[in-house]
């Protein structure tokens, strides 16, 4: 049977994650067949017997838990999904390098009521959604030590947030040693206090190097 799960509000969620699960198998998509200002369509295959008792469910990032709900299925069925209630909003800005470029670069989000990411588009903009709450949100990329913004209220579209990659230009270099013996393959990592983190797996002499931005690490 077909479970046709229609997700509202329409075209507002990307990368959603839905599942569908009973005592006979188990069904998951990400896929979005269609969408609509009202709803977005998904689709899930999954097995029956007779009338069978399924519990649907699933992610969004940024969003949270989709809330579980129960259906019987005994053919192809329609699940409505409203998520209207739940305050949700669009956090939007761009990324700037002080050398090189924002691409590749990663927004994030995290916080009490949930979490969040995007990727940099090429020209240095993203867009995320966000359930109400507050968060610290910031931006990674290799090489670079990203900005923060600590405790940023989300209780209305964001259209101007502006955060910062810095190249990293100095070096950290050491070595791991437990008593008087070099270890290998530990992680070692730095973070600024600002959002900036560098990272190093030891070598086989136990020595590492992390690429770092000018400042107290």
């Amino acid at each position: 049977a077909i479970i046709e799960i229609h997700l509202m509000p329409g075209n507002s969620f990307q990368n959603v994650f839905l599942g569908a699960h009973s005592s006979l198998g188990d069904g998951f998509t990400e896929t979005r067949v269609s969408t609509s200002s009202s709803y977005d369509v998904y689709k899930i295959e999954v097995p029956y017997s007779g009338v069978t008792s399924y519990t649907i469910e699933g992610g969004i990032p940024g969003f949270g838990h989709i809330p579980a709900t129960t259906e019987n299925i005994s053919a192809s069925t329609t699940v409505n999904i409203d998520l209207t209630s739940v305050s949700h909003y669009t956090i939007s800005g761009t990324v700037t390098a002080d050398t090189g470029t924002s691409t590749d670069a990663f927004v994030w989000a995290g916080g009490p009521d949930g979490g969040g990411g995007a990727k940099v588009q090429p020209d240095g903009s993203f867009t995320m959604v966000l359930r109400a709450g507050t968060y610290d949100i910031g931006v990674g990329k290799a090489g670079f030590a990203g900005s923060i913004v600590n405790n940023q209220s989300v209780t209305s579209d964001i259209g101007n947030l502006a955060l910062t990659l810095t190249g990293n230009t100095s070096t950290i270099t050491g070595t791991v040693e437990y008593g008087s013996t070099t270890v290998s393959n530990v992680m070692v990592w730095a973070d600024d206090g600002n959002g900036g983190w560098s990272g190093d797996v030891s070598e086989a002499d136990g020595s590492f190097s992390l690429n770092v931005s000018s400042g107290e690490w």
